[in-house]
């Protein structure tokens, strides 16, 4: 299951994982949350559903992530 915290302006914040996590298990959770976004996907909402997406640790700064190379 995935908790997510969406803002009035369409932001979404979740966890993926820990610093100690393996690559491989941040990789596996980001696209959970990248197949969870896209199964919660309005009928209505037309035309790109998500416009950016980024990956940060708590305080850092946000790396992005190349929508079109996870789907």
């Amino acid at each position: 299951m995935v908790e997510l915290r969406v803002e009035k302006t369409g932001i979404v914040h979740t966890s993926c994982g820990k610093i100690s996590f393996e690559s491989s298990a941040l990789v596996e959770n980001v696209l959970t949350v990248y197949n969870t976004l896209i199964k919660a996907r309005p009928p209505s909402v037309k035309g790109q559903f998500l416009e950016k997406m980024s990956i940060s640790s708590t305080m850092g700064p946000g790396v992005k992530i190349n929508i079109n190379s996870i789907g």
